[in-house]
């Protein structure tokens, strides 16, 4: 049996995770396979009477396997994936990065559509759409994450007892480990992040995506 852990990157996959690892000691898998290889291993994992919990960016598969999807504002969602993208897919510091390369690199995704994953608007949709999914907000995750996490569970139907020895981890504590992927953890980070120029094209490209989960009109602040 399989359950995702499915989000558009930066959206929370990695703290709902480590709180998923911490509460119930489930270990998420992330094979890096090819094609056919992950085809094949994913009917074994589907047929298995064992729960195997896998974390996707990817646009939903249809194979009607129950799901978690986190979901971010887009905005912080693509503002914290630019500087993925520039920090660690390109291993730059973050004082060698000029404004005009961060403004370039989060156009581009703004704009882009990815071969696997879409952009945030597919993405979104794609799995919002999907049977069997639990919606879980970042947002929420971060306000109270134990709770979130146990509700979550819970809707899915997974049959799991919390561990007496949890202990959730502080964002102080997860960034101490992992600078780079955890960055600011915040909500709204992307008001003195997101260039107000590119604010315009985002909801051109976005609008009925974050209108249809809530980010709509009143969240718009700096972006008319």
């Amino acid at each position: 049996m399989i359950a995702w852990i499915a989000s558009y990157p930066r959206s929370g996959n990695h703290f709902f995770r480590t709180l998923l690892n911490r509460l119930y000691g489930i270990e998420t898998l992330q094979p890096g396979l090819l094609t056919t290889e992950l085809d094949r291993w994913l009917a074994d994992a589907a047929a298995s009477p064992q729960w195997h919990y896998y974390k996707t960016h990817d646009l939903p598969r249809a194979d009607g396997q129950p799901a978690f999807y986190l979901l971010r504002d887009g905005r912080d969602a693509l503002v914290s994936y630019a500087w993925f993208v520039l920090q660690v897919l390109q291993k730059r510091e973050a004082d060698e990065i000029k404004p005009e390369e961060f403004r370039q690199t989060l156009k581009e995704l703004i704009r882009g559509d990815h071969p696997h994953y879409g952009n945030w608007s597919s993405n979104v949709r794609a799995w919002g759409r999907q049977p069997n999914t639990v919606l879980v907000r970042y947002e929420d995750l971060v306000r109270s994450p134990r709770e979130v996490v146990e509700q979550a569970v819970a809707a899915l139907g997974l049959s799991l007892r919390t561990r007496p020895d949890a202990v959730i981890p502080t964002f102080e504590q997860m960034r101490s480990q992992r600078p780079k992927m955890v960055r600011r953890g915040k909500v709204g980070s992307w008001e003195d992040e997101f260039p107000p120029e590119l604010l315009p094209l985002f909801w051109q490209r976005h609008a009925a995506v974050m209108q249809q989960f809530g980010y709509g009109e009143t969240a718009r602040r700096r972006g008319a």
